[in-house]
């Protein structure tokens, strides 16, 4: 915080931050607000202050026009869109369906190991009855 940073054409805001100076600067903000138009920037001056000039470039947005300085306000998950990404990463309990889809899953998971265990054992059991039983019987030495 308290950086100044030169945001131009093309670039992603990396801070929420105010426009020090700004040459025709807009910024298309949809990823956050989901705004269809990019949004004038104008830094605050004693002649506009009273006009409601939108100063503030908000993180992860990219500049699509212009170019300026600004003061970086905010960083991390204290920006608007990181304190979003925190609320919207909350960790929701499974639904009935999805524990029981889970529970379904672990019980096929385990018989399936049973079977490749059975088989195993199976073709074990069967090789050793091929080499000691039928092959000296067959060989005519039993």
């Amino acid at each position: 915080m308290g950086d100044v940073i030169v945001v131009s054409i093309g670039m992603t805001v990396p801070a929420d931050c105010v426009l020090i100076t700004s040459s025709n600067i807009s910024a298309d903000e949809g990823a956050l607000t989901g705004e269809p138009d990019d949004i004038k920037k104008f830094h605050i001056t004693e002649d506009n202050k009273e006009s409601n000039p939108v100063p503030f470039m908000l993180r992860s947005t990219l500049c699509v026009s212009g170019e300026g300085t600004a003061l970086v306000c905010a960083v991390g998950e204290n920006t608007l869109s990181g304190r979003a990404d925190a609320i919207l990463n909350i960790d929701a309990d499974l639904t009935p369906l999805q524990k029981k889809l889970e529970t379904i899953a672990n019980q096929i998971g385990k018989l399936g190991m049973l079977v490749a265990l059975m088989t195993f054992i199976a073709m074990i059991v069967r090789t050793l009855l091929t080499v000691f039983i039928f092959a000296p019987v067959e060989s005519g030495l039993g």
